[in-house]
């Protein structure tokens, strides 16, 4: 019996324990959710999918054509025609070919492209999520100071009445309290809009049963980065620049098919036909080459090659203007994330600094020494101090994201 009391006690700490867990949300989560149900990262991966079957139809025009055909006619006497067609490319002067290598170039194009939503979403994820947690804990600490500021108010009430505070200090913890209340309001409903944007953003957790949960600590440093090394590595890896290379490998294929054709196309034919005006159909074959040469399609070539001719210019400044945006955009991030170390550092001292100052501030108070302006004064200098704290590390996790997504850390952190 005392067996089984203890494993109906153990099976219900199991059941409290996922109760627990269950209420809370963490930023991982969030990620596997995002991408699990985000809709523009399907829209992207439906994208590749339709790519991938344009490519195939490229394919296949280097593959043999085989055709049927059957015709009746009626008239003085009834016509019958059956039959089948085979053609073959011989030689296009490169059209197929460059045809294929502009299908495999779009393809390349789309995957990158993919990658870069997939990328953009795990960062609109974290920014949300910190955005999130930030108005979560704004929302704990505004209510921690109401208490504090009814608690001044109702002591200066007191005070007054027995005669040792005057009428001054009663409206003026009356004044702080409702400037309070009021901060907490629009905490409130800020804490509301985050959550409706990050909700938006995973497609699919209702956020509103959770309680958002991190460890907000230090854990990159300017001094852990090579920055040479980071950018190195960025223009290798960002799928921006990947892009760009694809493109100036579409914009050549597209210049070789168009140059294509100033140049002939040999083709090998064949067939194989019953055709009478009764049954049985007499029968018949055939086997033959076409050549065709394009001798004048009203200036359309030569358009069409400088068309391409400037598609392929374009593709070169455009790598270049996506390298230049990718050193400036890590020389930024950076900096932001040198700021953020920084002061995560600073608001740790200052909440310890605050504290102790409300404290003194209470025991002058109380004891007669200090006034109100003097306490609540350190009061809101400690709940300022707090938020600042929340605001400082959401904003230093936030850089970390920015600097990992600039950095092309994505897929090697999140994979």
């Amino acid at each position: 019996m005392r067996i089984q009391i203890y494993i109906i006690i153990y099976l219900l700490s199991l059941a409290l324990v996922q109760i627990s867990q269950a209420d809370e949300l963490y930023l991982d989560n969030c990620i596997k959710q995002a991408l699990e149900n985000n809709y523009t990262l399907k829209l992207a991966g439906y994208n590749v999918e339709q790519i991938k079957e344009k490519k195939t139809i490229a394919i296949s025009t280097y593959l043999p054509q085989l055709d049927f055909n059957s015709s009746t006619s009626y008239n003085t006497s009834n016509n019958y025609s059956l039959g089948l067609s085979l053609r073959q490319n011989i030689y296009d002067s490169g059209k197929t070919f460059a045809q294929i290598d502009i299908a495999s170039e779009k393809l390349n194009s789309a995957e990158y492209n993919l990658e870069l939503t997939r990328q953009n979403l795990i960062f609109n994820v974290k920014r949300s999520f910190y955005l999130c947690l930030q108005a979560q804990e704004e929302i704990k600490i505004y209510e921690e100071e109401v208490s504090a500021m009814q608690e001044h108010f109702k002591k200066a009430k007191v005070l007054y009445e027995i005669g040792l505070k005057s009428k001054f200090d009663v409206t003026k913890a009356e004044l702080e309290l409702l400037n309070t209340q009021l901060a907490l309001i629009k905490a409130k409903n800020n804490f509301k809009i985050t959550k409706i944007t990050l909700s938006n953003i995973i497609s699919n957790i209702q956020i509103d049963k959770y309680e958002l949960k991190d460890e907000l600590k230090i854990e990159l440093t300017p001094e852990k980065v090579n920055l040479e090394e980071i950018k190195s590595f960025a223009l290798k890896n960002r799928p921006e620049m990947l892009d760009a290379q694809t493109k100036i490998r579409e914009s050549e294929a597209t210049l070789s098919l168009a140059l294509s054709k100033y140049f002939p196309s040999l083709y090998a034919t064949s067939g194989y036909n019953w055709k009478g005006q009764g049954f049985p159909l007499t029968n018949d074959w055939n086997v033959g080459l076409t050549l065709s040469l394009i001798l004048f399609n009203g200036f359309s070539t030569p358009a069409e090659v400088t068309t391409a001719n400037i598609q392929k210019e374009t593709a070169f400044a455009n790598e270049e203007l996506n390298r230049q945006n990718i050193l400036l955009e890590i020389e930024q991030v950076y900096a932001n994330l040198i700021e953020s170390s920084e002061t995560a550092t600073i608001t740790e001292k200052l909440i310890e600094q605050s504290k102790e100052n409300l404290e003194l501030a209470k025991t002058r108070y109380e004891a007669g020494l200090g006034s109100i302006l003097e306490l609540i004064d350190a009061e809101v200098s400690y709940a300022q101090a707090k938020l600042n704290r929340i605001k400082t590390f959401c904003g230093y996790k936030i850089s970390i994201a920015q600097f990992k997504k600039a950095t092309g850390e994505t897929e090697r952190k999140e994979k």
